[in-house]
């Protein structure tokens, strides 16, 4: 996890060190649980699928990027599949539609094992509701993920966090 560059709108980056080591780097640009899981799970497909780079901005939201490359396209579609069988997303948008009702879509998200925020970014990006709305289930995650990942910025260094993790291994 590296803190966000200023005006860059990176959101994350998959490359290979080797064969045997791929590396995903997220920004945690936006501090929201739907957007680091479609993130995490974007750039796991580039890495499923062998692509040897890919650094990937404005992912989420309204000003995502319409026009994509093939390799994007299929990490993006392959992502929202990852957090959500499309079948399933699908049924309760033609069940569901127009009215989106919170209960819904926590009782959908329930049922699908996935938290409530992830199912609201989903139909968002699908244009099924608008970008304002159920705002607080889009809970904000970057204390928890930075509290356990190696990370650079927000005030730990990621030089001091590996000597640190080399020393109690030897």
């Amino acid at each position: 996890m590296i803190e966000p560059l200023p005006k860059s709108r990176i959101d994350g980056a998959a490359f290979w060190l080797d064969k045997n080591s791929p590396v995903i780097v997220l920004s945690l640009r936006y501090d929201r649980i739907d957007w680091f899981w479609f993130t995490l799970a974007h750039e796991l497909q580039h890495i499923k699928f062998g692509d040897k780079r890919s650094v990937d901005t404005n992912l989420v939201g309204e000003t995502r990027l319409a026009a994509l490359n093939d390799m994007e396209d299929r990490a993006n579609k392959e992502g929202a599949a990852f957090l959500l069988p499309p079948e399933n997303l699908e049924s309760f948008v033609i069940r569901s539609k127009p009215f989106y009702h919170k209960q819904m879509i926590v009782q959908f998200a329930k049922r699908m094992g996935v938290h409530p925020g992830i199912v609201n970014g989903q139909l968002q990006h699908l244009h099924e509701i608008g970008w304002e709305y159920n705002r607080e289930m889009l809970v904000k995650v970057r204390d928890f993920v930075t509290a356990t990942a190696l990370t650079d910025g927000w005030g730990k260094q990621t030089s001091q966090f590996l000597t640190t993790k080399n020393t109690n291994n030897n």
